[in-house]
């Protein structure tokens, strides 16, 4: 009987090692799947500054020479419907990035459009 016990008390032990174990494996697969979001997150946003900020020259060469007249204004157009586009999807779909990106983006593109439209020569 004394013999029993030890083989319930060792079967209880490897069970809790096992759960124990196997939750170790889960949270380490969760923590892993967390950084990699952070990872891709972070390529998103970068991706989405760096396309975002080379309007910038643009809008400041604009601005100062008070001419859009090599700006395409069929371009720009459709180009800030697609933004506007862009934008909507990534609050459908709550993405930070896209969201952050496409909002930054519309900003610029529109005062190029603004600046096509008020310059006229």
């Amino acid at each position: 009987m004394g013999s029993d016990k030890i083989t319930s008390a060792n079967y209880l032990g490897m069970s809790f090692v096992k759960f124990a174990y196997a939750n170790l494996i889960s949270t380490n697969r969760i923590l892993a799947k967390v950084n990699f979001m952070n990872t891709i997150q972070l390529i998103g946003l970068t991706a989405g500054m760096l396309t975002t900020i080379a309007f910038l020259p643009q809008v400041l060469k604009t601005w100062k020479s008070r001419s859009a007249k090599d700006l395409s204004l069929g371009m720009f157009s459709l180009f800030c419907l697609g933004v506007v586009l862009w934008l909507a999807y990534g609050i459908l779909v709550r993405d930070i990035p896209v969201i952050a990106a496409n909002l930054l983006t519309l900003m610029l593109a529109s005062t190029l459009l603004f600046f096509k439209l008020r310059f006229k020569n």
